[in-house]
This record gives structure tokens, C-alpha cells and sequence, in this order.
């Protein structure tokens, strides 16, 4: 197709837009292509769409994951993590795995290596807690949407195959409650009570005391 570079990262939600990895757009229906504004000489490594094509996230060259809206003509955020982007095999770069929430309110980023997942709010621009480690690669993630879980798959040092070539084998590494309801049960069950007023004036001082735990 004349005036694309670079090789396809994803389609848009819809089908109607092919993204590369040269952070082009291109039309499939006429191959008009266009250039992502103020994309400056970042190349994007991974990309990510919401479930309604209204966001999309792409971690780029630069070390950082930005966020586009969804007509791909603005970028609406900029997460400067410096830890995206790694040489590759043969020069390609190999950014950060990104995984957008089906309303795209949520995103997850793998740390450079694939060693932990952070969570973004994408409208604050803020870390959600403290980074998940893991014992392993990450391969891939996914939120799910009926069960309200975050599944993360890759390799650990016990998924070899039994082949000879020795190929690593994707395992389940973890598996994480989306649902708010469902994570305060967990942790209530956890730790058996819940936080005294004292505590949570400590913690959580901008917030007004609730009991959390039965």
C-alpha cells in the first residue's frame, strides 16, 4: 500500500483502521494513510484499544505510553514510565505490553522485562496502587468482561515443554479481581477486620471514615 511504513500493529475496534508500528493510521477501505500529530520520531512498540475504539493506548520508543482519543487525531495523555521501551531482537523495539479496559478507564503496563504490571486511571493519569510483581515473562493480559478479572499469562522457570527445541510453554501467572466489591471481601477476609478510625485517618486522610469490613 503506497505511502504506509512500518509494520501493522492492530486494527481499530471496527476494522476500519490499521495501526502501524511507524505510528501511522491507515484507512482500509480508500489507504489513505496519516501520521499521528505530534507524535514527534517516537515509534510505537504495542498498542491498545478500548472496547469502543474511544481510547487508544500505545507504548513508543521514547520509554513512555501515550493515549490517543478516538478519531486517532489528538493525544489526550502521556505517561513518561521509562521503563517501555527495550532494544529488541534484530533492532525492533519491544515496548511495554498495554492493555486498555473495555471502557477504557483503566490501563495496564508491564514494567520493562515483563517483571511487574501497573495500573493507570487514564482520565487522572495516576498510578493505581503499587506495581504487581511477577514471577516471570508476560506474554499477554486481558481484563475480561463478564467475571470482572485481569488475567496476565506468560513463562515462568517451571513452563518448559518437554521438547527438545525447549520452548517455553505460556502458563497463567496471575489472575486479578476488577470488581471493587469483590477486592474489599478479599482483603477483609485476609487480614479479618477492618481499618479503626485512627488507621484510616493515617492511610486514607482525604477520604471520610467508612467501615469496610463486616
Amino acid at each position: 500500500m503506497s505511502g504506509v511504513d512500518g509494520e501493522p500493529l492492530a486494527f481499530s475496534p471496527d476494522g476500519r483502521t490499521i495501526v502501524t508500528d511507524a505510528g501511522q493510521a491507515v484507512d482500509v477501505a480508500s489507504g489513505a494513510v496519516r501520521d499521528f500529530a505530534g507524535r514527534g520520531a517516537q515509534q510505537f512498540a504495542r498498542v491498545s484499544f478500548s472496547g469502543d475504539g474511544r481510547l487508544m493506548a500505545a507504548s513508543d520508543t521514547d520509554g513512555g505510553v501515550a493515549l490517543w482519543d478516538r478519531g486517532l487525531r489528538r493525544r489526550v495523555g502521556y505517561l513518561g514510565l521509562d521503563v517501555a521501551f527495550a532494544p529488541g531482537v534484530y533492532g525492533r523495539p519491544e515496548g511495554s505490553l498495554v492493555q486498555l479496559s473495555p471502557d477504557g478507564g483503566t490501563l495496564a503496563v508491564t514494567a520493562l522485562g515483563g517483571g511487574s504490571v501497573q495500573w493507570w486511571d487514564t482520565t487522572a493519569l495516576r498510578r493505581l496502587g503499587d506495581p504487581l510483581p511477577l514471577w516471570g515473562g508476560v506474554s499477554d493480559m486481558s481484563f475480561t468482561a463478564g467475571t470482572k478479572r485481569f488475567l496476565i499469562t506468560g513463562s515462568d522457570q517451571d513452563s518448559w515443554s518437554s521438547d527438545p527445541l525447549r520452548i517455553r510453554v505460556p502458563v497463567l501467572l496471575e489472575q486479578v479481581s476488577t470488581d471493587p466489591e469483590r477486592i474489599a471481601e478479599e482483603i477483609c477476609a485476609q487480614i479479618g477486620r477492618g481499618l479503626t478510625r485512627e488507621e484510616w485517618g493515617t492511610h486514607i486522610p482525604n477520604r471520610s471514615f467508612v467501615r469496610v469490613c463486616p
